[in-house]
Parts: structure tokens; sequence; C-alpha cells
């Protein structure tokens, strides 16, 4: 496990280890959720695709964790 920290305007670096294995690249998107334990879930999104809840609770399904969707916070964020 990386030991990360923020900057002053919220961003995070993420190790160049796990930028290769995931082949994430700058521009990418990423559906993002909080889970209330301390948990943040990040997982990398196709552009071409729209999100909505069924597609939150589709992502939130594939990484293991239940949450609920936050479809408005996200679109708000773009």
């Amino acid at each position: 496990m990386s030991l990360i920290k923020m900057d002053a305007n919220g961003r995070v670096l993420l190790p160049l280890g796990i930028r290769y294995r995931l082949d994430l690249n700058e521009g990418d998107e990423f559906a993002i959720d909080y889970l209330g334990d301390g948990t943040i879930i990040l997982k990398k999104v196709d552009i071409n695709v729209e999100l909505d809840n069924a597609s939150m609770e589709d992502i939130a399904a594939e990484t293991g964790y239940s949450c609920q969707a936050r479809h408005a916070t996200l679109m708000s964020a773009k």
C-alpha cells in the first residue's frame, strides 16, 4: 500500500506503478464515491458512456462495495 498526500487544491498523485498497471492517462475520467467509513472508491470510466444511477450501482457491484449512487454529485463535479 502506498502513502500519498493531498495538495492544497485537493489533488492526489496516483503512484506511477498503479497508473501503468491500470493504463491511466491524462484526461481519463473517474467515478468517485465515499462509503462513510473512510473508504473512497475511484473507478476509471469510459468517457463515451454517460453515467446514470444504474451505472453507479454497477460500478459499486463490480468493486465489491455496496453504496448509494450519487449521480447528481458526480454530474455537478464535471
